[in-house]
């Protein structure tokens, strides 16, 4: 639905409920005196109800404010004409609104949202929103360009890429849940948000480094990017094995960071704060790399020779907590082996490993590390 017509149905909401408390009323008070139901009430003042003008003329008699009619009649015209305007709109099809979405996104720097239902247009695949438009195609009989619609809305996220714009988005966990499509097309919507993701932290680790352009002209030809340690966070080496280990407790206790891993020589690399030395120094499975030791990392979104992501960077700068990792690496802070299994030998974890990135570059039907069953394993 059109955001000014919801934004006008809202703000009517909005006055209806201020004409009811200075009556002194409740909803079921007021539902009481109208003969309505009390969930008309809320629908109504929360906006998810198209008023009547005999609604409206009720309304304004019970709270004693018979004069505010003419006011409120008013308001529901021009929410009349927003919503006639929004069918104008769609009587060519989804495409035109979709284009009008692109001019409107490459005019904005912050772009705000909140979606209950379906995952947000700017996050979609190409196949979940030819579900999604296809559906409201049907439903709207409206003609079917879907194809073409498709095409603009998936152009529009060209924006997510480009330097300077943010998008902060709020979305109902329920969101990933509904089948609006089958089963292995929500599969691969899920696994593209989890890479929307790598995207926010894919820009935060290249700018850590100096020269930011040239990180990601290294990941663009697939290379691996030098980025030294240094004034954002310091780079700790360990043993693949026991790092795999020790991410378990940190994650549950909130206190992980990113990880780094090559499974072939089994080493994995922890972002730290820069000041951690005091906390891993006497640590002999820990080594802590000197400021200015070049860390050669692969994008966040994929892995790269050999190297990949165990927990890619969110974004938000969040680093592994020192004193965590040193209980978790120290006297007593390894996981029983039993507890994981034969699982993580050194030849599953590259199996693992392989899996997902094969995943990832299209070349497995569904992703491996994602399960519809489970689906809180996907991190919103």
């Amino acid at each position: 639905m059109s955001t000014d017509f919801q934004t006008a149905r809202v703000a009517l909401g909005l006055r209806l409920r201020e004409l009811r408390t200075e009556a002194g009323l409740n909803g079921r008070q007021l539902a009481a005196r109208l003969g309505w139901q009390a969930s008309k009430i809320s629908r109504l003042e929360n906006g998810k109800q198209n008023p009547t003008a005999a609604d409206l003329d009720a309304w304004s008699a019970a709270v004693g404010q018979p004069e505010r009619a003419t006011e409120l009649r008013g308001r529901l015209r021009g929410l009349e004409t927003l919503y006639r305007s929004w069918r104008r709109q769609l009587s060519a099809g989804h495409r035109p609104r979709q284009e009008a979405g692109i001019t409107e996104t490459q005019r904005t720097r912050l772009t705000r949202g909140f979606e209950a239902c379906v995952i947000p247009g700017m996050f979609q695949t190409a196949d979940y929103a030819r579900s999604v438009l296809s559906r409201y195609a049907a439903f709207r009989t409206t003609p079917r360009d879907t194809e073409e619609a498709v095409n603009a809305r998936i152009r529009r996220q060209d924006a997510l890429y480009e330097q300077g714009r943010e998008f902060r988005v709020l979305v109902w966990e329920g969101a990933l849940y509904v089948r609006v499509c089958p089963r292995e097309v929500l599969a691969a919507q899920l696994d593209r948000r989890v890479m929307t993701d790598a995207i926010r932290g894919a820009d935060w680790l290249a700018h850590c480094s100096p020269t930011p352009d040239a990180v990601f002209a290294a990941w663009a030809r697939d290379e691996l990017a030098r980025i030294p340690t240094g004034p954002y966070w310091a780079a700790v080496e360990a043993d693949l094995l026991r790092s795999v280990r020790a991410m378990e407790p940190l994650s549950r206790a909130d206190l992980l960071g990113p990880v780094l891993a090559h499974p072939e020589t089994e080493r994995a690399w922890w972002l730290v704060p820069p000041d951690a030395h005091s906390h891993l120094a006497d640590l002999a499975q820990l080594t802590v790399h000197e400021k200015g030791w070049p860390l050669l990392c692969p994008s966040p979104e994929h892995g790269t020779q050999g190297m990949c992501w165990l927990e890619r960077p969110d974004g938000t700068g969040k680093l592994t907590d020192p004193a965590g990792l040193g209980a978790a690496f120290g006297r007593g802070g390894r996981l029983p082996a039993e507890v994981w299994g034969r699982a993580w030998s050194a030849e599953g974890l590259r199996s693992r490993v392989a899996g997902r990135e094969a995943a990832r570059s299209g070349q497995a039907e569904q992703p491996a590390f994602l399960s519809l069953s489970r689906p809180t394993d996907v991190r919103w």
